[in-house]
């Protein structure tokens, strides 16, 4: 539903193919430099097709599959879910930019994140490290009859421990990572408290860079009023503080990403 145009390309001229590969590659440096002088093209790197192939696996699928049942039915499924929680994050526009960024900072390119992404979501013990610690925790699934959970454009909201998703308009999926259980155990609640949807708004309104897209033209109403709303516009409408807040989100994805998975850019 949020799309940033360009997110996944990455242009590599002669030059940063010559550096990229004598840094990574030296053995076979000479071989691509030959190449290059009678080959000089600036290369387009497309990463928008490997997302598109990950929301096609079982992590995606079996997200719909939630919302179609709304419940989750095994053991499989919550590893699954998991899995897109994993996924969905590391593709957030806050955390590629960061981690862009920080790429640039250590003289690699914006390319090399990409191969990076490629060869994290290819490695089992990369996933198992990242997916593992949420599978292991405390789930609860809270279900509405009307629309009541609201999405913004970095929906996997994690504070204290807590790890909040809104999968649909009427499904709220909270991990609390600071209490372990049984890899077959999950709660599923038909509502949800008054205090634990006014957790959701404000965490909601926080994560927001871009956009929120409501379902009802009177919650939207309701959030504009609050203070939360108001600071958080006030905040973006300034390019330079949407910039630093990008990378203070990010930085705290990127830190999150190494200490699970144990990987470094």
């Amino acid at each position: 539903m949020h799309f940033k145009k360009g997110l996944g390309t990455s242009e590599i001229t002669p030059d940063e193919q010559r550096d990229y590969c004598k840094r990574v590659f030296p053995e076979k440096y000479d071989e691509l430099d030959k190449y290059l002088k009678s080959h000089p093209d600036t290369l387009i790197l497309d990463f928008e097709n490997f997302f598109s192939a990950i929301e096609n696996g079982p992590a995606y699928q079996s997200l719909i599959d939630l919302i179609q049942k709304e419940k989750i039915s095994t053991r499989e499924e919550k590893a699954n879910i998991a899995t897109f929680v994993v996924l969905h994050n590391m593709r957030n526009h806050s955390v590629i930019n960061s981690m862009i960024e920080m790429s640039d900072k250590l003289g690699q390119h914006s390319f090399e994140h990409f191969i990076w992404l490629r060869h994290a979501w290819s490695n089992p013990d990369v996933l198992y490290r990242l997916v593992y610690p949420l599978i292991e925790s405390q789930w609860v699934l809270y279900k509405t009859k009307d629309h009541t959970f609201p999405l913004c454009d970095s929906s996997i909201m994690s504070k204290n421990g807590s790890i909040m998703v809104a999968l649909s308009p009427r499904m709220l999926l909270e991990i609390n990572m600071g209490t372990k259980t049984d890899l077959e155990k999950w709660a599923e609640k038909d509502y949800i408290p008054k205090f634990k949807l006014n957790e959701f708004r404000r965490r909601t309104i926080s994560h927001s860079f871009v956009e929120i897209v409501f379902n009802e033209k009177e919650t939207l109403e309701v959030w504009q009023r609050t203070k939360e709303y108001k600071r958080r516009v006030k905040l973006l409408s300034n390019l330079d503080s949407y910039n630093i807040l990008i990378k203070k989100e990010g930085d705290k994805e990127i830190w999150k990403i190494n200490a699970f998975a144990g990987t470094n850019q």
